[in-house]
């Protein structure tokens, strides 16, 4: 039997946009995936602050116009559309200069049709004051400014004291869910290492579960799954970013700024965790909760699979009773769990579980006569 790519794992979603996306490309290399958005978006659309921002923008057109996001730009050209100005507002922004953050927003201000380079070496929101200062005189500029989803009154304040007179834009708003339960749910999942990965895609994401984090006084054990067990992925440089200012030290992250290469990053990364040990003669494949021995297919829970980890980690090697327990997260029974666990394993293994030793006194070991990487799968 040949597992998918990625069978076996499971990747919790931070996303509120498109996560159907990200959703469906992970499903279909075969991982489960748990759904935890932990930040809403509050579209503003045909709200008269924007409707507002827009008429005044239109009557006076821009010296620059910065476009923070692409989800931003297309909402504002769509909002524009719903009230019959999008011709006009396309034409007001082309008369000035535009200066694009990021990949994303370069893609979508081509689409809405404006005239900016193809490549912007602006990813960080503390990139874009210098950029700005590069592109126009801003003592006396008039300057659009739209919006992240945050309040961005730094930089607002900072682009006012160069001279700039500065016009909000504001397309949407971060916001708290109504209902925190699924994002409670992929931080507990994530703590208790049922996860191997975790997705996000912005930075305001990051700090949105580090909160609920801290909320609950888990900051540490949070901390500690990335650490580990659990694979940080973030979309690009600015989210690895804020994961690194969370006390995440080695966030995963893609070549390329898109959800597509972040998708591809997880496969790479957990398809390295994949092992081939030979117990009791016996093939053993290990990928994820799943476990092949001699082909045939055998589901792990998710104590089983932290136990088969820590012996595998040094075939051969005993590992002591209190570090089983210790990589037993669920166990509340002391060494006696683990003997029952144990127990449950070699049973489940079949005829390469008998390559579970018992070291009396000592806990146990994996008697391996051959161990390597799994063989990477599309």
């Amino acid at each position: 039997m040949e597992l998918m790519a990625l069978e076996g794992f499971t990747v919790g979603i931070t996303a509120t946009r498109r996560w159907e996306d990200q959703a469906h490309l992970l499903t279909a290399r075969g991982a489960a995936v748990l759904h935890g958005p932990v930040l809403d978006v509050d579209v503003v659309g045909a709200d008269p602050a924007l409707r507002d921002a827009t008429a005044a923008l239109i009557q006076r057109p821009p010296d620059l116009t910065i476009l923070c996001t692409g989800a931003g730009t297309k909402g504002w050209f769509a909002a524009a559309e719903s009230f019959g100005a999008g011709e006009a507002l396309l034409a007001t922004l082309g008369r000035g200069r535009v200066l694009p953050r990021g990949p994303k927003t370069v893609a979508a201000a081509i689409e809405a049709g404006l005239d900016v380079p193809r490549h912007s070496g602006i990813e960080r929101l503390a990139q874009v004051l210098a950029a700005a200062r590069d592109t126009v005189p801003l003592s006396g500029a008039r300057v659009a400014l739209q919006l992240d989803g945050g309040e961005q009154s730094w930089l607002i304040d900072a682009l006012r004291q160069t001279g700039a007179e500065v016009i909000a834009v504001r397309v949407y708003r971060w916001a708290t869910p109504d209902d925190s339960a699924p994002g409670m749910r992929l931080l507990d999942a994530a703590i208790a290492q049922r996860l191997d990965a975790v997705t996000f895609t912005s930075a305001p994401a990051v700090d949105a579960l580090f909160t609920l984090a801290a909320r609950t006084r888990r900051t540490e054990q949070l901390q500690a799954a990335f650490a580990h067990a659990v694979a940080a992925v973030s979309v690009g440089p600015v989210t690895s970013a804020a994961l690194r200012e969370r006390g995440v030290r080695t966030p995963v992250e893609p070549r390329r700024a898109r959800l597509g290469a972040m998708v591809w990053t997880v496969v790479e990364h957990l398809q390295a965790r994949r092992r081939v040990l030979t117990l009791a003669g016996h093939t053993l494949f290990l990928q994820g909760a799943i476990a092949l021995v001699d082909g045939e297919p055998v589901r792990l829970s998710d104590q089983e699979r932290r136990l088969l980890a820590a012996l595998a980690h040094r075939p051969g090697h005993v590992v002591p009773k209190a570090a089983l327990q210790s990589a037993d997260l669920n166990s509340r029974a002391g060494a006696h769990a683990v003997e029952m666990a144990m127990g449950r394993l070699r049973r489940k293994l079949g005829p390469a579980g008998t390559a579970i030793e018992t070291v009396f006194r000592r806990g146990y070991r994996l008697d391996v006569a051959t161990d390597g990487m799994a063989p990477t799968a599309s």
